[in-house]
């Protein structure tokens, strides 16, 4: 080869060469950038709560309806349905209950498929409030109703499990509980214990019952914290993570409600400490990480280490709920407001 022709193939050489460059930085940037997907959906308002069931991504929007996708492949339209309200839940990957949150007249179990009949499981029509919760695996549903006695001093509970393939519920126990204003209701994995959180003459308040001995293994108010919005249980059942008196996120005891460590999500500095509560956690299905949502960030942390693996900005102003994909790997956040979106990122690790 000759010097012109050398002079000629210099510059194809560089541009490919450059073009190379370009095109791993821009696979290796892809690669770790945390931002998977967001999900278009056919919402009209915001997603009050999301959650996963097996292999499937739920969430149950606002105006009443519930979308369903698989998490091995997000980009396939979602499955949808009709719901009594945002107290929904799916149990199988066709099938889902639902109850109206307040006056509930009864359970409605219900297909995806919008043909298929809704049953009903009518309930006692003294009751003021109604809340839905499930474990993990879908093995036990349990329904809380409220209603206010005549003194007003005290709130009488009663938890019932909702059977669906007999289509009934079956009383747990009774509770006559001190005053509290109930805003969630969370089931351990293995289904023996419930855990209550809300709020109560202006402060933190919860409980928790063993569904197994029936009894309530104890309840109290919190005088250092507002209401507590989300619980969830370890995947052993022995610990409870809830909001703390700021940005942290509280380790109980289940059985005592002893405080057992108190996670920070970032240094502790008036410079940069942001005074705000932790708005949803949620524990992934094999236990090892826990996740808050505090404003618009989830952080997340190795529960065997109760070290922070990192956080996550989610784009949205004020992060809702929180679901973890089977896997461990993925994480999906969502917001109450019109116009609600999903957002899918990989989890830190």
């Amino acid at each position: 080869m000759d010097k012109s022709q050398k002079q000629k193939s210099s510059p194809i050489l560089v541009f490919v060469v450059a073009l190379s460059i370009i095109f791993i930085v821009i696979v290796v940037s892809n690669y770790r950038s945390p931002f998977i997907a967001k999900l278009n959906m056919p919402l009209n308002n915001g997603i009050a709560n999301l959650s996963t069931c097996g292999n499937l991504l739920s969430a149950t929007s606002n105006d009443n309806k519930i979308y369903v996708w698989d998490w091995t492949n997000l980009s396939k339209k979602p499955r949808e349905g009709i719901v009594e309200s945002v107290q929904a839940a799916l149990v199988t990957p066709d099938t889902f209950v639902s109850v109206k949150h307040t006056n509930p007249d009864s359970v409605v179990i219900s297909g995806l498929d919008a043909n298929e009949t809704r049953r009903k499981i009518y309930l006692p029509s003294d009751s003021d409030t109604a809340f839905l919760g499930v474990n993990q695996d879908r093995s036990r549903i349990v329904l809380l109703l409220a209603r206010n006695n005549n003194s007003g001093e005290t709130v009488n509970i009663d938890l019932l499990d909702v059977l669906t393939d007999s289509q009934r519920v079956r009383p747990i126990f009774t509770i006559d509980s001190e005053s509290g204003n109930i805003g969630y209701l969370a089931v351990s994995n293995d289904g023996n214990r419930v855990v209550v959180v809300g709020e109560s003459n202006g402060q933190g308040w919860m409980f928790v019952a063993d569904l197994k001995e029936k009894r309530l293994v104890w309840q109290k108010e919190m005088p250092d914290f507002k209401k507590i919005f989300r619980a969830a249980f370890s995947a052993d059942g022995k610990n409870i993570y809830i909001r703390g008196t700021d940005s942290t996120l509280l380790l109980l005891n289940t059985d005592t409600g002893d405080e057992i460590r108190r996670l920070l999500p970032v240094k502790e500095n008036k410079s940069t400490y942001r005074i705000m509560p932790v708005q949803a956690v949620e524990v992934s299905h094999d236990g090892s990480i826990v996740t808050a949502a505090v404003v618009s960030t989830v952080y997340i942390w190795d529960t065997k280490t109760v070290k922070i693996l990192g956080s996550l900005g989610s784009g949205q102003k004020i992060l809702s709920s929180i679901a973890i994909s089977p896997d461990s790997k993925l994480l999906a956040t969502s917001n109450m407001r019109q116009g609600g979106k999903i957002i899918i990122q990989r989890i830190p690790r």
